[in-house]
């Protein structure tokens, strides 16, 4: 889910479509489903309205997983299709209109304009910095008097979005240091294992060595 999974690249490759179980709202047997389905039809997903119109996914599943159910819009620019630009985002389907509007205002299209606001989401991919000067409080405010209730935090979600889409947001992977690997293995912690500790021991035995000339000399 924090990367989204494109449904057409595991219906290309058999060994990526198990990730695709873990996609919210779906699991092993729609996931399982889904695929074989566009693999029977020799079809390709070009817009996630599909999902909906001819596969006929429930709504509550819908709901759940179109957001993290990837397409690759720049591979469907031949297509006779429909194809929408927000579905290579991470965006819901039912805040694509905030998105658009997102992307009028901080190109400061004017109402009168014949600019498309799919040709605005194209313009605000290639400069994202417009989206720093929108005001998404008095936004979010707008919309909840509207009878939307408090979206602060999606519209703030979808700014991030449309800045990069689906960016993996994980900490970077490093690898554990000495004293990690002494916790990992011991089982002990900071706060129960530190300088100046009192612990039991048993000892077993002594390791003696002989002093070396130069030692004796010195004692």
């Amino acid at each position: 889910n924090e990367v989204g999974v494109d449904l057409n690249r595991c219906i290309s490759y058999a060994h990526t479509s198990s990730v695709l179980q873990f996609v919210c709202g779906l699991g092993p047997r729609k996931a399982t489903h889904l695929v074989k389905y566009f693999k029977q039809n020799n079809l390709q997903l070009e817009n996630r309205t599909f999902l909906v119109v001819t596969y006929n996914m429930g709504k509550c599943v819908f709901s759940n997983s179109a957001g993290f159910i990837k397409i690759n819009t720049d591979a469907m620019k031949q297509s006779d299709s429909y194809i929408e630009i927000l579905d290579s985002t991470r965006i819901h389907p039912e805040a694509y209109d905030w998105a658009r509007k997102m992307a009028v205002d901080a190109l400061d299209i004017e109402e009168s304009s014949e600019m498309e606001p799919s040709a605005a989401l194209e313009q605000i991919f290639q400069n994202s910095e417009r989206l720093k000067d929108l005001d998404l409080d008095a936004f979010a405010v707008e919309l909840k008097n509207t009878m939307y209730g408090d979206q602060s935090i999606t519209l703030y979600d979808i700014r991030a979005e449309l800045t990069h889409r689906y960016k993996d947001v994980r900490i970077r992977y490093e690898p554990p240091t000495p004293e990690d690997l002494f916790h990992f293995i011991t089982k002990e912690t900071p706060a129960t294992f530190h300088l100046g500790k009192l612990i039991q021991c048993q000892v077993f035995d002594f390791a003696r060595k002989l002093p070396t000339p130069s030692q004796l000399e010195a004692a």
